[in-house]
């Protein structure tokens, strides 16, 4: 059956379907890691840019959608440690850009498909360069 936009759980569902759904996405994202490992991939995990400071709440709803993203990125690290694959926290990375950080969003979770994608990509390009994984040098 074809899912539609904003089918399956949210936060709003409650504690108990956000941490099954949360497994289920580690397990996925794990299972990716795992088969591109086998193929000789270097794996890189990274969190998701978002505005904190935007992000929609809703009175009585627990966890939060600034909440709920932190704890995604949390499970996200403790994989990439689990298996010693490579963590870049592109969400911190883009806070580190100051308030200049929301010109680049279209909305809180949504970057600019232009200039936002382009400051993505140069955060990732030198985190790559940086800790070396990749066969590219710096210019």
């Amino acid at each position: 059956l074809p899912v539609k936009r904003g089918d399956g759980p949210s936060p709003e569902d409650g504690p108990a379907t956000l941490d099954a759904n949360l497994d289920t996405f580690v397990r996925n994202i794990e299972s990716i890691g795992l088969l591109a490992s086998a193929r000789g991939a270097k794996v890189l995990l990274t969190t998701m840019p978002h505005l904190p400071s935007k992000m929609p709440e809703q009175e009585g709803v627990v966890p939060s959608w600034g909440d709920s993203m932190s704890m995604v990125h949390g499970k996200l690290e403790a994989l990439a440690d689990a298996r010693s694959w490579a963590f870049f926290d592109l969400h911190r990375a883009w806070l580190a850009q100051g308030p200049d950080a929301e010109q680049w969003f279209e909305d809180p979770i949504h970057v600019h498909p232009e200039h936002g994608d382009l400051l993505k990509a140069e955060l990732l390009a030198s985190f790559l360069i940086e800790k070396k994984l990749t066969s590219v040098s710096g210019r």
